[in-house]
C-alpha cells in the first residue's frame, strides 16, 4: 500500500481532514486481498464490508467502511441535495433497481451503499454519458491521467483551453471523449 501523497493539482492537504478519514487512516492495512472475509467487525463496533466491485488496485486508502460514492458529474435535475428527504420513502430492502435516466447517478450511488447486493440496471439515452460511465469503470487510471493533462493545460490559459476542448466534436477514442466530457462538466457554468 502506498503512502498518502499530496497532489498539487488538487490542492490536497497532507493529512486527511474528516473525522472518518482520520479514523480510517489509523486502521492497519490488510496484506492478503484473497483471504478477506465478507465482513469484518472493528473493535469499536463498526462493521466493515469488503466489496470486490469497489476494490480498486490504484486506490491508496485503507480498507474502508462503505462510504457512499458521490456522482462524479453534475447533472441537470440531479437529486444529491434531495436524498435525505427521499430516504423515508425508500423500502427496507431492494433486490433490483432500474434507472432509465441515470444522469449523475445520485440515487443509484445512495441506494447501492445501503443495499450492496442490489442488482442495478442503469440506462440513459445520452451516449456520451454512458461512454463516460464505461470508461470510469473500465479504465480509471488512464482516464485520471488524461484529466490531469487537461488540468495542467487548462491552468496555462483557462478561457482559450476551455473553448478549444469544447469545440472538439471529432474525437473517436472513447477514453478521450470521456475525459473531455468530465473536463467540460467540471469547468463549465454550473455543470450545464
Amino acid at each position: 500500500m502506498t503512502a498518502y501523497t499530496v497532489r498539487s493539482d488538487q490542492r490536497s492537504d497532507p493529512t486527511p481532514k474528516s473525522r472518518l478519514a482520520r479514523h480510517l487512516a489509523k486502521l492497519p492495512p490488510t496484506q492478503d486481498h484473497t483471504s478477506r472475509k465478507p465482513s469484518i467487525a472493528h473493535p469499536d463496533g463498526a462493521l466493515y464490508a469488503y466489496d470486490e466491485q469497489k476494490a480498486l488496485e490504484f486506490a491508496d486508502a485503507p480498507d474502508v467502511a462503505r462510504i457512499e460514492a458521490q456522482p462524479f458529474l453534475k447533472w441537470a435535475g440531479g437529486k444529491t441535495q434531495l436524498l435525505p428527504q427521499f430516504d423515508k420513502f425508500f423500502p427496507d430492502h431492494i433486490d433490483r433497481y432500474f434507472e432509465p435516466f441515470v444522469g449523475g447517478g445520485a440515487v443509484f450511488f445512495h441506494l447501492k451503499r445501503r443495499f450492496p447486493h442490489m442488482v442495478a440496471h442503469l440506462r440513459d439515452c445520452n451516449r456520451e454519458l454512458i461512454n463516460c460511465y464505461q470508461m470510469v469503470r473500465d479504465n480509471p487510471q488512464e482516464l485520471m491521467r488524461l484529466l490531469d493533462e487537461h488540468l495542467v493545460l487548462f491552468n496555462e490559459n483557462r478561457e482559450h483551453y476551455y473553448y478549444t476542448i469544447r469545440d472538439r466534436h471529432d474525437l473517436t477514442d472513447p477514453l478521450e471523449r470521456a475525459a473531455r466530457m468530465i473536463f467540460l462538466n467540471k469547468t463549465c457554468f454550473n455543470g450545464l
